[in-house]
């Protein structure tokens, strides 16, 4: 699946190949919470943190009581 080979790019620190999985399934999968949070985690872990902020920002204008979301959300912001 290719969920799980995206979490294999992530473990092996090969984020691009994760990132680029994961973009064309949250596009085909939107509204997928699982998806989102590992492309976010791809994102943030290969400190591109603008665009984990903005697919965060997207999510949570459709679900802005996630509460998973917001906490990531702060969190990611620290960083940045």
């Amino acid at each position: 699946e290719k969920l799980q080979i995206s979490a294999l790019f992530i473990e092996m620190q090969q984020f691009q190949e994760a990132i680029t999985i994961l973009k064309r399934m949250y596009e085909k999968e939107y509204n997928n919470s699982q998806v989102l949070f590992m492309l976010v985690q791809a994102y943030s872990q290969s400190e591109q943190y603008e665009n984990a902020i903005f697919l965060l920002n997207e999510w949570l204008d459709i679900y802005p009581n996630d509460k998973n979301a917001l906490d990531l959300l702060e969190i990611i912001k620290s960083f940045s």
